[in-house]
């Protein structure tokens, strides 16, 4: 069975086990457990090189297959790391633009099920806060253009687009 069968398979048992809540016990969790199991083990990567033994204090490796080339420094790893889940919460699940971040934490805390669903609903209260840059006008451009450029005058339109781009103080 392909681990994509396998996944579908483990899909139906789970979404049978929600809708028969008197079903998520004995052989149904037994089975979605099998399953979760089998997909893991198939999921490990095979062994791509063994050590052979070593010369003049050097650790030889050798490819399993002997068509890969194994360049230098290349990094050589004892398992694969873990998969992060993907974020399950649906797009834009909340009015974000009319929240706090007191109250987002709250929402995001209460709903969110995985770090990756953290991750998904905070950027997208944090898009909704962020302060959307507006371009200078051409006629605000043409009334900064009229005087002389004198050093007053540069000092003045850094101001103004520093100002327009949320850059507040300085001398």
């Amino acid at each position: 069975m392909s681990i994509e069968a396998m996944k579908q398979a483990l899909e139906a048992m789970e979404l049978h086990a929600t809708q028969y809540p008197h079903m998520q016990k004995g052989y149904t969790v037994d089975a979605i457990t099998a399953l979760r199991a089998a997909i893991e083990a198939a999921e490990q990567p095979e062994p791509v090189a063994r050590v052979t033994g070593y010369f003049n204090g050097q650790c030889v490796i050798e490819p399993l297959d002997p068509a890969l080339v194994l360049t230098t420094g290349l990094a050589l790893y004892g398992h694969a790391p873990a998969p992060q889940p993907p974020a399950t919460i649906p797009d834009n699940s909340q009015e974000w633009s009319k929240l706090d971040g007191a109250q987002a934490w709250h929402l995001i805390e209460r709903h969110a099920d995985s770090w990756a669903d953290v991750g998904k609903m905070m950027g997208e209260w944090l898009a909704a806060h962020q302060q959307r840059q507006q371009p200078l006008t051409d006629e605000w451009i043409k009334s900064m253009c009229k005087e002389a450029w004198t050093f007053e005058t540069v000092k003045k339109w850094v101001c103004i687009v520093e100002a327009a781009h949320g850059i507040k103080g300085g001398s």
